[in-house]
């Protein structure tokens, strides 16, 4: 994988015969963090809860909690890109898409059709296959609204 941040901590869970690796990351690795958070990656996948965004940094409490949560079947939901965005065939949704970013903010949109589901890459995040003026490519999902 293309991940330059080297992982501090590694556990191998397998419950019933599935082999599930957690890894753990030093905040410190990031900018803007403080020291004493985690960011945690399961299966290669980094760890974004239901409810927040692309960065979730845990304390050793919420890291513990989270193991437990995976070991006795009750981890918390993951994030997903919601029933409807999951029912999205191609062609059949028009979208208006970023086309162009200063920096983490949209300047320009496009009106896009919608090529496939999202997809998630491996920060977390989800992608919408779309077919805008621009031509063919990638819309993050949470800058997207349904036409």
């Amino acid at each position: 994988m293309s991940e330059k941040r080297r992982k501090s901590h590694a556990v191998l869970l397998k419950i019933q015969g599935k082999s599930s690796r957690v890894e753990l990351f030093p905040a410190e690795e990031w900018t803007g963090t403080e020291a004493g958070l985690w960011r945690v990656r399961i299966d290669g996948r980094w760890h974004v809860p239901a409810g927040g965004g692309h960065h979730e940094f845990l304390n050793p409490e919420g890291v513990a909690a989270l193991l437990a949560g995976l070991l006795f079947g009750d981890a918390p939901a993951q994030a997903g890109p919601g029933k409807a965005w999951e029912a999205a065939g191609r062609g059949i949704r028009r979208v208006r898409a970023p086309l162009r970013y200063e920096g983490d903010v949209v300047t320009a949109t496009q009106i896009a059709a919608v090529l496939a589901p999202p997809i998630q890459a491996i920060d977390g995040r989800f992608w919408l296959p779309v077919m805008g003026y621009d031509g063919r490519g990638y819309a993050l999902l949470e800058d997207c609204e349904v036409l």
